[in-house]
């Protein structure tokens, strides 16, 4: 007989979110093509007109991070990528990946699996995807954050591209 442990009850969570996220409850016999909800879904060439329909682009910043033996390394980044698409539902706007990689406080850095990058890096690269995100033609950019040491990285860089 299997043992349940922890690890795999979390797991089961997870996998049943997905899947419960994955079942279509539109029950409309409409036979319209899907709005893409994602960003990553987008067609290259219809891009300028996705985006002249969805002006909002929403980013979730997460990490990779040892949050205690039970979470998984990535679960600020999934529990915020979920928050991005439901807000995107509901506004219209279209969600953007997480950005996994982050700086990570000196208290969780030194354990395994945790990925910290330099805030001064953070600053710079989330500079250059705000300007990327608007260059593509997106009027606005909501910045979902799900990790404290994205907030200083975030400020700076919004900062720099709103100047």
């Amino acid at each position: 007989m299997a043992q349940i442990t922890r690890r795999n009850a979390l797991l089961a969570g997870l996998a049943l979110t997905g899947i419960a996220s994955a079942v279509s409850w539109d029950t409309s016999d409409d036979d319209r093509p899907l709005e893409p909800k994602r960003f990553e879904e987008i067609v290259g060439f219809e891009v300028a007109e996705v985006v002249t329909r969805h002006p909002l682009a929403i980013l979730p910043l997460g990490n990779l991070e040892f949050d205690g033996p039970h979470n998984p390394l990535g679960a600020d980044s999934i529990v915020i990528s979920g928050i991005a698409e439901r807000v995107g539902t509901r506004t219209g706007g279209l969600s953007f990946p997480a950005i996994k990689f982050a700086q990570c406080p000196a208290h969780t850095a030194h354990f395994q699996g945790t990925a910290s990058v330099r805030p001064e890096v953070m600053t710079l690269y989330y500079a250059d995807v705000f300007r990327n995100i608007l260059r593509i033609g997106f009027r606005e950019i909501f910045i979902l954050n799900g990790h404290d040491g994205n907030i200083g990285p975030g400020r700076g860089a919004i900062a720099q591209v709103a100047d």
